[in-house]
């Protein structure tokens, strides 16, 4: 068995990302290593997968410029997810958090002492806001929504987690839209939909995450409206030795 990595860095624990390693600067990449347990699993790291050709069963390969193929008899595509971003120009200082590199760069932002504003309440906004307030950091969370994640959780939790932020010094500003960011060289606010501009050092955007899908959509692997491998509940067989995991299945 052969595992593929677009990252350089060995699997790691990714929800630490937004939490401990952002108010930890002595914490390292290999502190929240996943350990490796399977002795006859290959992996092969910084290695992005490009394309595959049924006919002769070969993936292929991009690794550092170097275009290569793989000789494979099954495959699992398991690329996960990116993370959205908002469609708009991006100055410098304007981060997303999916990676380990991402949070590496966050993490050196904000021992500058910014000003933070964050864009996007739900799971990862929320608990950068919440890091960024134990750093001592003032913090602003704006939310389209009525409250945080009240769209997944309901309204009942979305005022628990108002009176949350704001009992711990988040300022929020919910039920507000973004139309862009200020700065040219260097991000210096966010600017609201009516006009606004809140100031800021850095903004952390975190509005979702959507498939890695373009290995599997260059196959034709695509569900009705999503690109994505298609999953009967309980199997995935689009094509023969071929299934598709995680954020990337999607069932009829």
């Amino acid at each position: 068995m052969t595992v593929f990595g677009a990252e350089p860095e060995a699997a790691y624990q990714r929800p630490a990302l937004s939490k401990s390693f952002l108010t930890s600067a002595a914490l390292q990449p290999d502190d929240i290593r996943l350990a490796a347990t399977a002795e006859d699993v290959r992996v092969e790291l910084g290695v992005r997968a490009t394309g595959l050709d049924l006919a002769s069963r070969r993936l292929r390969l991009s690794d550092g410029g170097r275009d290569r193929t793989h000789a494979v008899d099954g495959l699992v595509i398991a690329t996960g997810a990116i993370p959205r971003t908002l469609p708009m120009r991006t100055p410098p200082g304007v981060h997303v958090l999916r990676t380990v590199a991402d949070a590496i760069a966050l993490r050196a932002d904000l021992a500058h002492k910014p000003r933070v504003v964050i864009v996007g309440a739900g799971f990862v906004g929320s608990e950068v806001a919440s890091s960024c307030r134990t750093l001592g950091l003032d913090v602003t969370l704006i939310e389209a929504s009525a409250a945080p994640m009240e769209p997944v959780l309901g309204p009942e939790v979305g005022t628990a987690l108002v009176g949350l932020h704001r009992d711990h010094g988040t300022l929020l500003r919910l039920r507000t839209q973004v139309a862009g960011f200020t700065g040219r060289d260097r991000v210096t606010g966010v600017r609201l939909a009516d006009g606004e501009v809140v100031p800021a050092d850095v903004v952390v955007v975190g509005v979702g995450a959507r498939p890695s899908h373009r290995l599997a959509a260059r196959q034709r692997a695509g569900a009705a409206g999503r690109r994505a491998v298609r999953a009967r509940p309980g199997r995935s067989r689009p094509d023969r030795g071929r299934r598709g995991r995680g954020a990337l299945a999607a069932s009829p």
